[in-house]
């Protein structure tokens, strides 16, 4: 059986990962090797109640991802003395980005890879014959395609989601190292089409072959029953995201405060640096207003489908302004569950005559314009928007079926 060396930001520690990774990890795991090494903080890993259980087969090895003082002296004097560090800094600008926001951030990320590099080169895992697979396009890949250089038949991997992908992702509107990486990586997994046809506008050369640029969708599984409406219920929103300004939650209140005739519940799952001032908000907007809401704070994900389970959901809304290809918007097709969302990254591709796409930015009146459209659908319309964003999800977000399919791609092309 092949060798695999996964790398991720902390699993199987912490809950950032669990959702995501886990269901990959049993197709793997199922044809490869599999050792996992996670660059999770002492604190994650000390953390007992949010370790995920893994296959005895699986194996962890800890890198240090976290630098001290004489370590940052160290690796800041072999970035500034590497060439391939000032060849980045004059793409930056050349593409005419300000030099000065993006310095340090580019500056760091070389560094950590330098360290992730010289961690695997004393671990003596290059000379090995595997896959090296990062879950994240980030500076763990930077730094095995470094140590690729002299090892030329290294196969490198990686999947890219958001915050990896999108310039605006990142300081600076500058993803680090993209355009050196894609010249030597082995291959990109993308989450989403749109994920993948940004990746070929903005980082690939034209005379780069695409082949090597995939198209693998996560997924998720129906782990019960199809959501239900009980008749004469009230009407359910719902939204699942970290409570943080990019999600722009502050926009559903905005546009529930518009609703001023309707009687609507929301629920948003979810938690973040935000929540203060977002309770605030809806304190101060929805308390004049039909709606009521209840703010639940991070809970695991098996709560998030027990109450998909157990309680009439009209609709699920996102008003993100930048994407992946959220898992929330995929659970909830699973369960039968109209959407609207942002034309962001990979949410139109949830969207197919099952809710409402809304515009990237939208008004507040837009948003509420799009509650107001799900609201007043006849029973007839409702049936089908339940029925199709079944079928959108059996079609493109089955995970077995997408992990199934990712691990076969494996096997043939790497």
């Amino acid at each position: 059986m092949k060798k695999m060396y996964l790398f991720t930001l902390s699993y199987p520690y912490g809950m950032g990962e669990k959702t995501f990774i886990s269901p990959e990890l049993n197709e793997i795991s199922m044809e490869y090797e599999v050792t996992i090494l996670t660059c999770a903080s002492k604190e994650q890993i000390q953390n007992k109640a949010c370790i995920t259980e893994v296959n005895d087969s699986v194996s962890v090895i800890h890198l240090k991802d976290y630098l001290n003082r004489k370590e940052k002296i160290i690796y800041f004097f072999q970035t500034i003395c590497s060439s391939l560090f000032w060849k980045e800094i004059w793409l930056l600008k050349k593409c005419k980005r300000n030099i000065r926001q993006c310095f340090y951030f580019t500056l760091s990320f070389f560094a950590r890879a330098i360290n992730i590099r010289d961690q695997v080169e004393n671990l003596k895992l290059l000379d090995q014959e595997a896959v090296f697979y990062t879950y994240w396009y980030n500076h763990c890949t930077l730094g095995l395609l470094m140590a690729k250089k002299k090892r030329k038949g290294l196969s490198v991997i990686t999947r890219t989601h958001g915050y990896d992908l999108y310039n605006e992702r990142c300081p600076g509107n500058w993803q680090p190292f993209k355009h050196y990486m894609t010249k030597s990586i082995s291959a990109v997994y993308f989450i989403c089409k749109a994920g993948r046809d940004y990746y070929i506008d903005t980082y690939v050369e034209k005379h780069e072959l695409e082949a090597k640029l995939y198209l693998a969708r996560m997924g998720v599984k129906a782990k019960g029953k199809r959501n239900e409406i009980e008749k004469g219920a009230t009407f359910e929103l719902v939204s699942c995201s970290n409570m943080i300004p990019l999600k722009r939650i502050e926009l559903i209140i905005d546009a529930l405060s518009l609703c001023s005739d309707q009687k609507i519940h929301w629920t948003h799952f979810g938690d973040g640096e935000s929540r203060k001032k977002i309770e605030n908000l809806a304190k101060e907007k929805l308390n004049t207003v039909c709606t009521s809401y209840s703010f639940l704070g991070h809970v695991k994900n098996e709560e998030v489908m027990d109450f998909y389970e157990n309680h009439s959901v009209h609709c699920f809304i996102t008003t993100s302004a930048t994407e992946g290809c959220p898992v929330s918007v995929q659970e909830a097709l699973a369960y039968g569950i109209p959407v609207i969302g942002t034309a962001v990254g990979g949410i139109p591709e949830c969207i197919r005559d099952n809710g409402v796409l809304l515009p990237e930015n939208p008004s507040a009146a837009e948003v509420a314009d799009a509650i107001n459209r799900i609201y007043d659908a006849s029973e007839e319309e409702i049936a089908n928007m339940r029925e199709n964003s079944y079928q959108l999800w059996q079609e493109r977000f089955d995970s077995e079926r997408n992990y199934k399919a990712f691990v076969k791609n494996l096997k043939e092309s790497i």
